[in-house]
């Protein structure tokens, strides 16, 4: 990840802008690695630069916080979602329902599944 966050840097040096696609992989990369803290500044630069996250990106972040089992943070971020206008995917309610299971808060994600 260091690499990549070195050639990050060079590229916005160089005066080219990252896309929501450059941001996605880093992101990814960050939430295999358990790093939520700094995937989540990604996300919310991604958001000041004016980017808006795909459905991919809302995903892997709350995948990052079911590695981390975090519910209260994956239910906060499908929250976000659905606030900016996005429809969730079988995928975002999966792995929502999948951080609530592990989170001992099975009940939680019985509204999901109705």
């Amino acid at each position: 990840m260091e690499r990549a966050f070195e050639m990050y840097g060079s590229m916005e040096r160089a005066g080219l802008a990252a896309d929501a696609h450059t941001d996605g992989v880093l992101m990814r990369g960050l939430c295999k690695q358990g790093e939520m803290k700094n995937a989540r500044k990604l996300f919310d630069a991604m958001n000041d630069k004016g980017m808006k996250p795909t459905d991919v990106i809302y995903n892997m972040m709350i995948y990052g916080y079911c590695r981390e089992v975090s519910s209260h943070r994956a239910l906060r971020l499908l929250g976000e979602m659905i606030g900016n206008g996005m429809v969730p995917n079988a995928a975002s309610y999966g792995l929502t329902i999948r951080v609530l299971c592990k989170d001992g808060k099975r009940q939680d994600g019985r509204g999901f599944a109705e």
